[in-house]
């Protein structure tokens, strides 16, 4: 195995660290909801890194849509305009496949990104750590139906990242993990109190 240290590539803002306590710590069951630009889809992306270059698995990194995914991730920059995907090291990186969004690092993991609109693609498949980002967006809730069956009997991992969006599915995530501190880890972060972002900003950009 190389030896690569990846907090060369990332660290984790200030606010962000206690999500990465609870990770490191072993927990596997992950509520956020982070405000715009807060940084949440690099720190899950570089953990998940972390977690598979240790477990040989299969990582699935799960947008609304497949295209968001592309988008947003797969082809996404960071602010300091290196891609979203460079939190993975080149020497861990053993193959690129650009049409499916997968990468096999060198000890035959895989990191994938899905669209939660396809559902049946999910059924059968057996991840080790799964990712859904901006859940609130979701157009299906089958989607943590099929997956959470199979993290349970593999003993995997579950992120759930949004943006909030009102009273909605992701809303009822929160309310079970608020209830259940022993099983989930779940932290609600505003602009306010992260500040990476001012207020003007973001009323410039509505």
């Amino acid at each position: 195995m190389i030896d690569v240290d990846l907090r060369d590539y990332y660290q984790p803002r200030e606010y962000q660290k206690k999500f990465v306590k609870a990770f490191r710590s072993g927990m596997k069951r992950f509520a956020l909801c982070f405000s715009r630009r807060s940084g949440k889809d690099i720190t899950a992306l570089s953990l998940t890194t972390e977690f598979a270059i240790q477990h040989t698995g299969i990582y699935w990194y799960i947008w609304p849509n497949a295209e968001q995914g592309r988008k947003h991730a797969w082809n996404g920059k960071l602010l300091n305009g290196k891609p979203l995907f460079s939190v993975i090291p080149d020497a861990l990186i053993k193959r690129k496949n650009i049409s499916d969004m997968s990468i096999e690092l060198i000890n035959d993991s895989f990191i994938q990104i899905l669209g939660s609109e396809k559902v049946s693609t999910l059924r059968g498949g057996n991840p080790t750590g799964v990712i859904m980002t901006e859940y609130a967006f979701f157009s299906d809730p089958e989607c943590l139906e099929v997956v959470l069956p199979i993290l349970r009997a593999n003993g995997g991992w579950l992120m759930i990242l949004s943006t909030a969006n009102g009273h909605n599915k992701f809303w009822d995530v929160l309310e079970i993990a608020k209830a259940n501190p022993d099983e989930w880890f779940h932290q609600i972060m505003t602009v306010d109190e992260s500040k990476h972002i001012s207020i003007e900003e973001i009323q410039h950009d509505i």
